[in-house]
């Protein structure tokens, strides 16, 4: 920005020197325009474009984006390039849409490795807590650098095929996972890390029967918060999760071959991932 801002000035005084008749308030009002044009617009232009939707590489291309947002792509000769805009020559390379990580396990230090990958997205599926939310919140307040996070803050675990007294849901703050006894309070997590600010609910391990998560998915639902399964049993799997509804995303349900083996019952109890 400095810099765009010392050249709109450089120009502008230029012209005074070279015209001399030109009101100082015009030099002004032309190099504030010049500046502001020069910071609104960035055009890539000369690249082959894969527009991740299937379509066809489209060479010399160019993309428009006006502050944050792209407003237009095509060739050149279909797109109008803003006068004034910074130009960004990317003839003789490829330019793709940003990666969007699923399945993300994050620390901080990832940012700048991800963005370097072109991994512009994330989903973390393992709750991170209040320091994911945090993290998150830096980055999109440029404190430094990183993908767009979808933070999952607190992970809703289950009490085990026959639930324990002994194991009680001990969550202390910073904590990841929650264990819920029962189906009200299932929702209650839910609520609360919809509350907090997170952006999806994971559920981990299914270690619980589905009437215990059904609610819970349910009422993420409602709030249209993302929701992660991972299924893994014994008593929920992808079966059971499946019967949830739609636009759930399924992590680690590898060993969803046990639910569709000859022999299913052999597998009844089995929980590890697969080999």
């Amino acid at each position: 920005m400095r810099r765009l801002l010392l050249n709109g000035s450089f120009v502008a005084c230029a012209g005074l020197l070279l015209w001399g008749c030109e009101a100082p308030e015009e030099a002004d009002a032309q190099a504030v325009q010049q500046t502001d044009v020069a910071s609104q617009y960035i055009v890539i232009q000369g690249g082959t474009l894969i527009d991740g939707n299937g379509g066809a590489p489209v060479t010399n291309s160019v993309v428009v984006i006006e502050g944050n947002r792209i407003t237009a792509v095509g060739t050149a000769e279909q797109v109008q390039i803003p006068g004034g805009a910074q130009i960004i020559d990317a003839t003789g390379k490829w330019v793709l849409p940003g990666f969007f990580d699923a399945k993300a396990n994050w620390y901080w230090q990832y940012g700048e490795a991800f963005l370097q990958y072109g991994v512009t997205s994330a989903i973390v599926s393992g709750g991170r807590n209040n320091l994911g939310l945090a993290i998150r919140d830096a980055i999109n307040h440029g404190i430094f650098p990183g993908p767009r996070l979808f933070q999952s803050v607190i992970n809703i675990g289950g009490p085990g095929p026959d639930p324990d007294p002994n194991r009680p849901d001990n969550y202390q703050a910073g904590n990841g996972t929650r264990t819920p006894q029962n189906a009200e309070q299932a929702v209650a997590i839910v609520r609360a890390v919809h509350e907090a600010g997170g952006d999806i609910i994971t559920f981990a391990n299914g270690n619980g029967p589905p009437e215990l998560f059904a609610p819970a998915v349910a009422e993420a639902q409602r709030l249209g918060m993302g929701i992660d399964f991972r299924a893994m049993g014994p008593q929920t799997r992808a079966r059971e999760a499946c019967e949830m509804g739609d636009g759930l995303v399924y992590v680690h349900t590898g060993n969803v071959g046990a639910q569709i083996a000859t022999n299913e019952e052999n597998w009844a109890s089995y929980t590890g991932l697969p080999p």
